[in-house]
């Protein structure tokens, strides 16, 4: 009866234990969050070490320490910059079901930062006119132009010369281009 007890007591002790060293959800998810992309190889193997809150918290405040500009400091520079960087990431890349600090051009922005210069263009049209079967040209459209340029007496460009000889099918310009 007294050897039950003591595997019982032994077996909640160590129970206990388990519970007890399980980090919280605030701490368990830390290192998949966009921190998780400035850590190094040494620091992921350290996490992985990490029990309990208490040292989460001691490991977090090292790994900020660790890349703070001025460590004397009361204010780390970096860390606001890097949080500023992950909530504009959050709010301009993020897509349902993913949050925009860790798609793909929120890592990018995270690790390279700001671009030196960007351009907003605007949506760009996605549904375009049939296009004429291969092998067919728009004749109609080529001898509306070519009728244009004659009838505005056009006769020669830079670079170009009246040929005498009579050209293919596929144009009407008498005109042919020169060598430079």
């Amino acid at each position: 009866m007294a050897r039950k007890t003591a595997l019982i007591l032994i077996f909640a002790i160590s129970l206990a234990g388990l519970v007890f060293a399980q980090l919280s959800p605030e701490y368990a998810d830390w290192a998949d969050g966009p921190q998780g992309f400035l850590l190094t190889d040494d620091e992921s193997k350290a996490w992985e070490v990490v029990k309990g809150d208490q040292e989460a918290r001691k490991f977090i405040a090292l790994f900020w320490a660790r890349r703070d500009p001025k460590p004397g400091a009361a204010f780390n520079e970096f860390r606001a910059r890097f949080d500023g960087m992950v909530k504009y990431c959050d709010e301009n890349f993020g897509y349902e079901g993913m949050r925009g600090a860790l798609s793909d051009m929120g890592r990018v922005f995270l690790l390279m930062g700001p671009p030196n210069n960007a351009m907003n263009r605007g949506p760009t049209r996605t549904v375009s006119a049939p296009a004429a079967p291969v092998g067919r040209v728009n004749r109609t459209e080529e001898l509306t132009k070519c009728a244009r340029r004659q009838k505005s007496g056009l006769t020669t460009r830079p670079g170009w010369t009246q040929s005498s000889k009579p050209k293919a099918a596929t144009s009407c310009s008498p005109f042919t281009r020169t060598a430079p």
